[in-house]
């Protein structure tokens, strides 16, 4: 028996928009347990649900970034490789 795989795919603007997303529901769950009393159950469920969202937007965030920091550094290193001789050479033909 062979299982295939089937995987969700989303548009690329819906996936990069996804931190954002979870930062503002985390906000917004948390301005609601601010604006419930203390002594009211929900506003202890809505300050949890605000925190592991608020954590879970910095996580996707920085998993991103340890994702595409080797790609984005070779390319700033070869391009200020390329302006700081570009600058030598303009420095000596003058």
């Amino acid at each position: 028996m062979e299982f295939t795989r089937k995987t969700m795919w989303l548009k690329g603007s819906i996936y990069e928009r996804i931190p954002q997303i979870l930062l503002v529901l985390g906000v917004l769950f948390m301005f609601s347990a601010a604006y419930l009393d203390v002594t009211d159950p929900w506003a202890k469920l809505y300050f949890g649900t605000g925190t592991i969202c608020l954590l879970w937007s910095l996580w996707v965030v920085s998993a991103r970034l340890r994702h595409r920091k080797p790609d984005s550094q070779e390319d700033t290193q070869s391009e200020a490789g390329e302006i700081s001789s570009e600058k030598s050479d303009n420095v000596a033909a003058e």
